[in-house]
């Protein structure tokens, strides 16, 4: 998402909010245009954790197979997205127009034409402005419309989260991250991708672990940060500093790192 989408998604969530049990005019008319050339579209950990799911897979299997990611240039966390397709740029998940995983899909295509925004305490819906759609709309509340999982407590709860951590970690890394190092960008990249991503198991309870993960993860890149911040060449480059967060990556890697090849030349990486 580039800065002028952003600017006109929050203009259009300021100027135009919706609340669950507030109705909008849309009819679908399965064109499948919304599933090309889409390169907006994230996919969040929630998504992958339901995508899963859905499809009896383990979260990596979906990430592997289904997803690319790259680091966000705003938010300086991974960003995973679904492969497109050619010749048109389609989602990985459209067979013939239609979504081989409706039931559990990605939570902005559920969403469409709506958007939905976060903040640290509640989220808000919008209409876009789409191409698409019946020339005879019809009238529907946002709650029937998303159904009963995206527009739950829990949904919310995770997501509220989900925007917490973002900020949190923007805050912690902000102001040092030019400074740092290219191994240690793609070091810190690999630990996010892993924590944030990675260790989900599809038969326990979602935001629980997430909590438990993301927790551990900022713990340790608060103190990592606050140890280059100490540092006199202000970068964390030897095993002796390192050494210092030991007790914070063998809760990290106790998590995240068991046999994991990522995890292991993040680590080694941070050595260096």
């Amino acid at each position: 998402m580039n800065a002028n989408h952003c600017e006109e998604y929050l203009k259009n969530m300021l100027e135009r909010p919706l609340d669950l049990d507030d109705t909008f005019k849309f009819k679908c008319k399965a064109c499948g245009k919304c599933c090309n050339q889409r390169r907006d579209l994230v996919l969040f950990p929630h998504d992958i954790y339901r995508i899963a799911k859905h499809l009896g897979r383990t979260v990596p299997e979906i990430l592997m197979r289904y997803t690319s990611v790259f680091n966000g240039e705003t938010s300086l966390l991974p960003v995973v997205v679904p492969i497109l397709v050619p010749p048109n740029n389609t989602c990985v998940f459209q067979r013939n127009k239609k979504c081989t995983i409706h039931q559990a899909k990605l939570a902005t295509c559920a969403y469409f034409p709506l958007g939905r925004g976060w903040s640290e305490t509640e989220s808000k819906f919008f209409l876009q402005d789409v191409p698409c759609g019946a020339s005879d709309p019809k009238a529907i509340k946002v709650r029937d419309w998303i159904g009963e999982d995206l527009s739950s407590d829990e949904t919310v709860e995770i997501g509220v989260y989900q925007t917490s951590v973002i900020s949190r970690y923007y805050e912690i890394i902000n102001d040092v991250y030019d400074s740092l190092y290219t191994g240690t960008k793609e070091a810190i990249f690999k630990l996010a991708y892993l924590s944030l991503y990675f260790k989900y198991d599809t038969e326990r309870p979602f935001h629980a672990q997430q909590k438990i993960i993301c927790e551990a993860f900022l713990d340790f890149i608060s103190a990592y940060i606050g140890t280059i911040k100490k540092s006199p060449t202000g970068n964390c480059s030897t095993t002796e500093l390192l050494a210092e967060l030991k007790p914070l990556l063998m809760r990290l890697h106790a998590l995240i790192g068991s046999n994991n090849r990522i995890f292991d030349d993040a680590v080694m990486a941070l050595n260096n």
